[in-house]
């Protein structure tokens, strides 16, 4: 019993949270979740874009998508996190996939098994993107 209770006192649960704290140069920047439109991993950082601007920052995705208030985010690659809010248009994409266009001008890849979860979410028949 006390070895489990150890452990749980060593892993604590990252908290979710309005403001996302994002280490940078300058010291920590406290991101407004609302804010952010997307996050992307390249190489070995990810950057989070938001309406103001970006920051690279040593979160994982996985880790960025538990500190971030639930449901407001999704992984729709294994190289992207997205919220829909911001999202204007799905651009259909031959592997089956979309490509998501933010209103700040970004794009955002969206893998064919997300896409999948996005159409029955937003109520889609595939196919209907091409009319």
């Amino acid at each position: 019993m006390e070895r489990a209770q150890s452990r749980s006192v060593q892993t604590p649960s990252a908290p979710t949270s309005a403001r996302l704290p994002v280490n940078t140069r300058q010291g920590v920047v406290l991101l407004d979740a609302a804010r952010i439109t997307h996050a992307v991993l390249a190489e070995e950082l990810v950057t989070v874009f938001t309406l103001d601007g970006h920051h690279l920052t040593d979160y994982s995705l996985q880790e960025l998508l538990e500190r971030l208030p639930a449901g407001r985010f999704e992984r729709v690659h294994r190289h992207a996190l997205l919220c829909l809010e911001h999202v204007f248009r799905l651009e259909p994409l031959e592997t089956g996939g979309y490509l998501a266009h933010t209103a700040k001008g970004q794009s955002v890849e969206i893998s064919r098994q997300s896409a999948r979860n996005l159409r029955k979410r937003l109520g889609l028949r595939k196919g209907t993107e091409d009319d």
